[in-house]
């Protein structure tokens, strides 16, 4: 995951101006910055101008796209000049006996286009189902799929409008359930999104045992 902060400039612009940045680090560095890409998300914050996460091993991962959108490294230019470099998850390989999965930043869209414009709790319904889409989609992909459940996912909610946080908290708890591990650990912050009109997005990340690893 690649969280990212800027600040002193509008949102969507700062996110193309990334886009072109780390699309172009991809291709210097002789990488894919298209089919295959890692699992990533970007946000802006309040502090700093810029802080990069990542992971990195031996082995890359496997990375899946969901069915229900367009690969982000397919958008049309409308949405910038250089097309965002990441794929909706990965399955990835921690060594001997243990995987993890990467759900990249996930938001209500459909195709590439926004849905349900100013409607938070909607917009909170679309992500999780792009949330589902994107676990069924990794399933074969997995040496652990029955692992990977919904209401067991380590949870980072991002929220544009604080005032918004019990809407999105109440609809993406009727998802996972309340009293389930997913909502009992997941992480609300408040965060600039990359399109002005998208009110929430939501990564997740799930680290499993293979028990019948050899």
């Amino acid at each position: 995951m690649c969280p990212a902060s800027t600040t002193a400039a509008p949102a969507s612009e700062r996110y193309r101006h990334f886009n072109i940045g780390r699309q172009q680090a991809f291709l210097a560095a002789r990488r894919s910055a298209f089919d295959g890409s890692p699992a990533a998300c970007a946000l802006g914050t309040e502090g700093g101008m810029l802080t990069v996460h990542f992971l990195a091993g031996r082995r890359p991962p496997r990375a899946v796209e969901n069915p229900r959108q367009v690969s982000a490294y397919h958008y049309p230019k409308e949405y910038g000049p250089r097309s965002p470099t990441f794929s909706r998850a990965a399955v990835a390989e921690l060594g001997p006996g243990r995987e993890a999965l990467f759900i990249s930043g996930t938001a209500s869209i459909v195709g590439h286009a926004t849905l349900h414009h100013g409607d938070v709790r909607r917009q909170t319904e679309e992500t999780m189902a792009n949330i589902e889409a994107v676990l069924r989609a990794a399933a074969p992909h997995s040496r652990a799929p029955d692992a990977h459940r919904i209401d067991a996912l380590d949870y980072t909610v991002y929220v544009r409008d604080s005032r918004d946080l019990d809407a999105v908290q109440q609809t993406f708890e009727r998802f996972i359930g309340p009293r389930s591990a997913g909502a009992r650990e997941a992480i609300y912050l408040r965060a600039d999104i990359c399109r002005a009109d998208l009110l929430v997005e939501i990564e997740a990340q799930n680290i499993v045992t293979i028990k019948d690893a050899t």
